[in-house]
């Protein structure tokens, strides 16, 4: 091996290329299920927020390809919506609008997976998340849309030299367009009797009247001093359009019929980046902005009282810039929404202070290379969930362990890149050399070896700078991080692979042994790749809350902390016309979740062999078939998500989808977690069939899920929140404690903690800490005393204790404790069996194998006491086949039991 010698710090910008390229062709959408980070937030970039006119909901689009609805009283997620996405660009989401009624979302999305010259349009009813209507094959991109204020006309912004485009989209006519605008449109405003305004990439800002059949130019104005004008907003009463820059902080007022200067708020102080976006508070009175003008590290918004001539207040925001405002009515306290790219949003009140605030699940690797740091065999890696690589994490795919703080013994990249690809223009000023000149603006990179120095390698296929780069010590070659790609240059600069990545790189270290390459992307997440190839073996996404993570393999084998289960799942198109379906990874854990595989893929650096090795150890044979052949069904609700109820029986509507040959055999009903009886005939004679249930509901605020169910599993729930509306509201109101989402209430607790390690019988094998994690947890819960919940009572059975006769005694104690306003929760930590006839059993401390039925605490015991508590019913299952509590699983040999 060649002795290592330190490569000369001049490294970067990777060339690209600018060539023109011609739309694909209109096909259907991927029709396989994709893997997708799910992490209850937006996992990329949040580029645009909007409302309806009461203020009743904040709705998100992002770079990860979805819509988010959400409850602005509370901030709770109300409901994803999902349009069909593909590779790459493919899906990503640039604009959205609400009608002022709050019952349609408009969303952009790019069309094609590499090129951005189409996008569409999608329209979803916001209730029910169903996909009405699709405008397709725009040119260009969209940098944003507005309905009028009649819901009557959507206006979008599209880039390129597309101009503008208006839809009268419930009529299926063709778009309006102002013939003579060849320029990208960045913003769009409307104002009353349907008056529009533009700002435009010529620099002018344009007026029009919007009539049935055509746009009436009223008025157009040159912005002032070369300014790029951006963001545009229309005053309540319609007399002023706030006009924000690309190129400045300044904000200007207009005269909303003559487009002349009215007034400028004050820009004193800001004096970097701008403040491209406006909006008015709903009354008026406040003028606010904000964009990239930063102070230190944190992104500022800009208010103006006296309708822009007071004096500005600025407010701190995210860490990331802020990329939209919408104005939220008095009735839903006032102030403004803001979105920030990071991803974030909040609620900024009327009085300056932030209501609200939605924080991003990702970690920010950004400016982190250096801090991306590995174990000599890369299974450890170490980085930093804030910027710049701070708040230092580190976790060791051996143990599962998640722990904070540096390790010392952990080494960075052998060279380092640029610091971050915001410095994209400056430091492709600095340290590129351009090409002859040609259409292609084919930028190089200069690759400095110990042997060959300063010898440039044009690559026109990759993005304008490199955000991470590391040195090899086997060969002297690098593997460089660009925006989109990684590669692998050897000693001459010859390219042996490029592979397309997920997203930005922030980071790129090989650990001493070589083999694999680490790589810190944009998204959150750390990749394994192959060092020979640059295949992807391993994904780990750790959540910015610093507790919950999952790792998984290109397939979707995966294994989590508790409560990581769902930070990933299976995106499945239904068309390019229909919205698509979403399955968390815990809908398929029977299948997927395997600690085994990811034990060995790093190790075997291929993923189909750690699975052969897997399988060959469990003695059980290779699987072929593929997701879409495993799904479990879908259940979606007819009736509003969110009800007002006054009598004690509600009739829900819904409809089930499932695959052709795994029909829906079972429909379950909780409400408060309550499992509620359904009788009646199940049998679904066709996808489309609208089904009703009557479910008797109680004197309180509620929720009901429904749960549908096939041979596969059972889906995801259909959730209906009520509110209690009848005679008993008062009393029941008294016997709460309601927080922000006027649904939470502080009960009492009861809990009943069982755990087995060592059991009497011969032939079932001893457990390590069963007895402990009982112990443990009963100890969480009791923490939770006057937090959580007002008091929480335990019964704790372990170990010899733990006995048959003992637990059915216990349970009987959790059923008869509990009232309708408490928890209920059984924790099981032991051996469990999963008996062809008997389905899931738990195994007490005298379980015989020969005489479950005497000796075992069948499922059926576990469903008919958690059944009848009154109040909410959790379970927690730490055994083995506690997946098949909903029914008998596989054929299994007891001695295959290990805990």
């Amino acid at each position: 091996m060649r002795q290592w010698t330190q490569w000369s710090p001049l490294l970067v910008a990777l060339a690209v290329s600018c060539l023109w390229r011609p739309a694909a062709s209109v096909a259907g959408p991927a029709a396989e299920p994709m893997l997708r980070i799910e992490a209850g937030m937006h996992s990329a970039k949040l580029n645009a927020i909007a409302t309806d006119r009461a203020g009743r909901y904040a709705v998100t689009a992002s770079d990860d390809k979805t819509v988010r609805v959400w409850d602005v009283a509370s901030g709770g997620l109300i409901r994803v919506l999902r349009p069909p996405i593909g590779d790459g660009n493919e899906g990503k989401l640039s604009a959205v609008a609400v009608t002022s009624d709050g019952d349609t979302v408009a969303t952009a999305a790019w069309a094609d997976s590499d090129s951005l010259q189409r996008c569409h349009v999608y329209l979803f009813d916001l209730k029910t998340g169903q996909l009405k209507r699709r405008l397709p094959d725009l040119p260009g991109g969209i940098h944003s849309l507005a309905f009028s204020a009649d819901g009557r006309w959507l206006a979008a912004a599209l880039g390129g030299r597309n101009g503008l485009r208006v839809w009268d989209w419930r009529a299926n006519n063709a778009a309006l367009a102002d013939s003579k605008v060849k320029q990208k449109t960045y913003g769009v405003s409307w104002g009353v009797n349907n008056r529009l305004a533009t700002t435009s990439a010529d620099g002018r800002i344009r007026l029009y009247q919007v009539r049935a059949d055509r746009l009436i130019e009223l008025a157009q104005a040159q912005a002032p001093g070369g300014r790029q004008p951006q963001g545009i907003a229309f005053s309540p009463n319609g007399n002023e359009l706030a006009v924000g820059y690309a190129n400045s902080t300044r904000v200007d007022v207009l005269d909303s019929k003559r487009l002349t200067l009215k007034y400028q708020p004050s820009s004193a102080g800001a004096k970097n980046g701008n403040l491209s976006n406006v909006s008015w508070s709903a009354d008026g009175r406040v003028l606010y902005a904000g964009g990239r003008w930063s102070h230190g590290d944190r992104f500022l918004i800009r208010r103006w009282s006296r309708s822009g001539r007071g004096k500005p207040i600025d407010v701190p925001t995210a860490g990331e810039p802020v990329m939209r405002l919408a104005a939220l009515p008095a009735s839903a306290g006032g102030g403004v929404l803001v979105g920030s790219s990071e991803p974030a949003w909040g609620v900024l009140d009327a009085a300056g202070s932030w209501r609200l605030k939605q924080a991003s699940p990702i970690g920010n690797f950004n400016g982190a290379h250096t801090e991306l740091k590995l174990s000599g065999n890369g299974h450890e890696v170490q980085f930093g969930f804030e910027r710049l690589g701070k708040a230092p994490y580190r976790f060791a795919l051996a143990s599962r362990q998640l722990q904070a703080g540096a390790d010392g013994a952990l080494t960075p990249p052998r060279a380092t890149g640029q610091p971050h690809a915001g410095a994209d223009d400056d430091m492709t000023r600095r340290r590129t050399e351009r090409a002859p000149t040609n259409k292609r603006r084919t930028r190089v990179v200069r690759l400095n070896s110990v042997r060959k120095p300063n010898k440039p390698v044009e690559k026109p296929q990759l993005r304008p700078s490199a955000t991470g780069i590391t040195a090899l010590a086997d060969d002297g070659g690098v593997v460089v991080g660009a925006r989109k790609s990684v590669s692998r240059f050897d000693v001459d600069r010859k390219e042996l692979w490029q592979r397309p990545v997920p997203g930005v790189v922030w980071g790129v270290n090989v650990p001493a042994a070589g083999k694999l390459v680490v790589v810190a992307y944009d998204d959150g997440t750390i990749r394994w790749h192959r060092l020979s190839d640059g295949q992807e073996l391993l994904a780990f996404f750790p959540h910015a809350d610093r507790k919950r993570w999952v790792l998984w393999t290109p397939t979707g084998y995966y294994d989590a902390s508790p409560g990581g289960e769902d930070l990933i799942g299976w995106h499945l198109n239904r068309g390019v016309d229909t919205e698509a379906d979403f399955f968390p990874a815990s809908r398929l854990r029977n299948r997927f979740w395997r600690p085994d595989v990811i034990d060995l893929v790093l190790d075997t650096l291929d993923e189909r062999r750690a699975v052969t090795a897997a399988n060959a150890v469990r003695g059980v044979p290779e699987e072929v078939t593929s997701v879409a052949q495993t799904l479990p069904p879908v259940v979606e609700l007819v009736s509003p998500a969110a009800v007002a109820a006054s009598q004690p029986q509600l009739t829900l509507r819904y409809r089930t989808r499932s695959a052709a040959d795994a029909p829906v055999t079972a429909v379950h009903v909780r409400v408060n977690g309550l499992v509620q009886p359904v009788a009646r005939n199940l049998e679904v004679r066709a996808t489309d069939d609208v089904r009703e249930l009557t479910l008797s509901v109680p004197p309180q605020d509620s929720q009901v899920q429904l749960f549908a169910e096939n041979r596969h599993g059972v889906s995801t729930p259909a959730t209906m929140t009520i509110k209690w509306a009848g005679a008993a509201a008062a009393r029941a109101a008294a016997l709460t404690t309601a927080d922000a989402t006027g649904l939470h209430i502080q009960p009492k607790l009861y809990l009943l903690a069982i755990g087995v390690a060592t059991y009497e019988h011969q032939d079932i094998n001893k457990l390590s800490f069963a007895a402990k994690d009982a112990r443990d947890f009963a100890q969480a819960m009791q923490d939770q005393q006057g937090k959580l919940y007002k008091t929480v009572e335990v019964k704790l059975v372990t170990e010899a204790d733990a006995t048959r006769d003992n637990i059915a005694d216990a349970l009987d104690w959790l059923q008869r404790q509990v009232t309708q306003h408490d928890v209920g929760m059984l924790f099981l930590s032991g051996h469990g069996y999963n008996d062809p006839s008997m389905g899931y059993t738990y195994l007490p401390v005298n379980a015989d194998p020969d005489k479950l039925k005497r000796t075992g605490i069948t499922m059926a015991d576990i469903k008919s006491t958690l059944n009848s508590i009154p109040g909410k019913a959790v379970a927690f299952l730490d055994t083995c086949h506690s997946g098949n509590v909903f029914g008998p699983g596989q054929k299994s040999a007891f001695n295959d039991i290990s805990g």
